[in-house]
């Protein structure tokens, strides 16, 4: 299903599919960069008190969980574990820790692959 219409009307963002027009409820910005051009507008997510705990929290579990991974890395423990676990942490908040994680990931596949081989 394609979309045919996407704006903004009187103010209020819209997305038509065929004759129908739904009314979408967010916030509209727009970068300087795009600014006086036919570009779509972004949605940005509001940032409410809930929201911004949340992601407090997730990225002081986060940090702490690498923290404690790399002390494990000395020290008896699963360090490797504790340090993708909290790169996994921090990607459900932070997309660049869900590049890193996924860069990591891919890395340690490779290295498993070539130790399974020999």
């Amino acid at each position: 299903m394609a979309l045919d219409t996407v704006g903004v009307e009187g103010g209020v963002p819209f997305v038509g599919i065929g004759k129908a027009i739904k009314e979408v409820p967010m916030t509209v910005t727009m970068s300087d960069q795009t600014a006086g051009t036919d570009a779509v507008p972004v949605a940005k997510a509001k940032a409410t008190p809930l929201r911004l705990l949340r992601k407090v929290a997730v990225a002081v579990g986060g940090l702490g969980l690498i923290v404690l991974g790399v002390v494990m890395l000395v020290l008896p423990g699963p360090g490797v574990v504790a340090i993708l676990a909290g790169l996994g942490l921090l990607g459900t908040e932070f997309p660049a820790a869900r590049r890193v994680n996924d860069r990591v990931r891919g890395y340690l596949r490779t290295a498993w692959r070539k130790v399974k081989r020999s």
